[in-house]
């Protein structure tokens, strides 16, 4: 069974340059690692298991330790850095790379570019300090940096949309696409690495998922509660969820432009009607642009414009 996301519905008003970026680093540090296994005849997992094993190099291929100094062992600042821009295979890397992508654009595109970068690498200093202190033992893989940003994710958009592929293979064949809230499937994902950290981990670091999803939910939070970062009129965090805060009137006049109110009638309401209503439901409106870019908007905007984020037409919100 395969449980895959796709997309979110999360608008975008900057290019996530930073997590494109960092995803190119690391595409690029596996490129150098399948280079350098091709040149001494081995294999990435023979080194891997090779230097977390502590054994002399002579019972492996080959004569020279490999990543040796990349790879997250012990309490130094190397490997603490480099082990994120690891993998330990095929598998590793897209997984990891395709939650990066789902998220990171998101996340980078939010709170912007500079402080993405250094966030990521904060939450993945601190994901290995995690493991080193809860479990201990080799590690490579950027998934404590990604559950970090997964965790901001929460913070920053709980109730929008993720599109996952549900996928069966035995002992039937069954496929099947459907969109559910953020806060569920993420949820979801924390469960089965708490379980995991329970049952030993195997060879999976769910200490460094758990300490970087934690790190990521503090540091989101702090962003917030220092309006460092500010949510847009059509987005609401994890607080205003809870707290059911109302979208703050300044930020109103952002993305949304008030047009003429004989413009809204729906339904024999006004404009005024309408939004009145909506907003006393608070609940989400879901929108879809001809170019086929869909996001959620809160109800309370009903009867308004908007720019579409992807290719900025005016679309009306029902």
């Amino acid at each position: 069974m395969l449980l895959i996301p796709l997309q979110v519905d999360v608008p975008r008003e900057r290019l996530p340059l930073a997590n494109w970026l960092i995803i190119v680093v690391i595409i690029g540090f596996f490129a150098w690692q399948i280079n350098q296994v091709k040149t001494y005849h081995t294999t990435i997992s023979d080194e891997l298991n090779h230097i977390a094993s502590n054994q002399s190099s002579h019972a492996f291929k080959i004569k020279t330790d490999l990543f040796k100094g990349f790879v997250l062992k012990d309490w130094n600042m190397r490997g603490l850095l480099g082990h994120m821009f690891l993998h330990g295979g095929w598998m590793h890397i897209i997984g990891n790379l395709l939650f990066l992508w789902i998220f990171g654009n998101a996340v980078s595109a939010k709170i912007g570019n500079l402080k993405f970068m250094l966030i990521y690498l904060l939450l993945g200093i601190g994901a290995g300090a995690a493991h080193l202190y809860f479990k201990g033992g080799a590690s490579v893989g950027a998934s404590g940096a990604i559950n970090g940003i997964v965790g901001m994710y929460l913070v920053l958009f709980p109730t929008n949309s993720i599109s996952c592929l549900f996928v069966i293979i035995l002992p039937i064949y069954y496929v099947k696409v459907f969109e559910v809230s953020s806060y569920v499937m993420i949820f979801y994902w924390l469960i089965f690495d708490i379980l995991g950290a329970f049952m030993g981990g195997g060879n999976t670091a769910y200490y460094a998922h758990l300490g970087g999803f934690a790190g990521g939910v503090i540091v989101a939070s702090l962003l917030l509660q220092m309006k460092i970062v500010k949510m847009c009129n059509y987005e609401k965090s994890i607080f205003q969820v809870f707290s059911r805060q109302p979208v703050k009137e300044e930020y109103k006049t952002l993305l949304y432009n008030r047009v003429p109110a004989n413009d809204y009638a729906t339904n024999g309401k006004t404009q005024n009607e309408s939004k009145t209503s909506a907003a006393a439901n608070d609940e989400f409106i879901r929108v879809k642009c001809e170019c086929g870019m869909k996001c959620k908007i809160s109800a309370q905007f009903s009867g308004r414009m908007a720019k579409c984020p992807r290719c900025r037409q005016p679309v009306r919100i029902p």
